[in-house]
């Protein structure tokens, strides 16, 4: 790499005194005072660099499988009447591997759950997960999980109110490197 570095230097550093000399040869030339240079006389050999072996770290990965319980909730306000509603609903949740060696950390979750919905009615709707989270060791950065489920969450209209809870176990899985191995 470094030999690259130098022979890119020194390609640069003739062009530019190549460039400069044909700068000054046409300002003397013009000018009557430079007879005897000519661009002809002007050479410059460039040896070129053999390409060196890129060397490469080898990571280690490993595969590992994160899961915590998730608790939603969400409350809103739905058409006068019924209709159609949209309903955010939020919570915290903590993955972690089977050894509690790997940790996703508090990861917010709020997602949208939309349903029709009239008063007097129970709600019971699937919401749909599709985040991804970093995932620590050591509070290291060592890869990211991709969390791909469905949480349950239910519950009663009142006259225009709505209010929603549920949860479950979710769970991630991600390659991360892995210093170990």
């Amino acid at each position: 790499m470094t030999k690259i570095f130098v022979s890119l230097l020194f390609l640069c550093a003739n062009i530019s005194f190549a460039a400069q000399a044909v700068d000054f040869n046409l300002f003397y030339r013009d000018a009557g005072l430079f007879e005897s240079f000519d661009l002809k006389d002007l050479s410059v050999e460039l040896p070129l660099a053999k390409p060196s072996k890129v060397l490469t770290q080898k990571r280690n990965r490993r595969y590992v499988s994160l899961s915590g319980y998730l608790t939603l909730n969400g409350s809103g306000f739905m058409p006068s009447g019924g209709g159609y509603t949209t309903i955010y609903v939020s919570g915290w949740v903590t993955l972690w591997d089977s050894s509690r060696e790997y940790t996703t950390n508090s990861v917010y979750i709020d997602e949208p759950c939309s349903f029709w919905a009239k008063e007097n009615q129970y709600i019971s709707e699937n919401v749909y997960i599709n985040k991804s989270v970093p995932v620590y060791k050591d509070g290291k950065y060592v890869g990211t999980a991709n969390i791909y489920t469905s949480v349950r969450v239910s519950g009663w209209t009142s006259s225009n109110y709505i209010n929603l809870q549920g949860g479950g176990y979710i769970s991630a899985s991600a390659y991360v490197d892995d210093e170990n191995k």
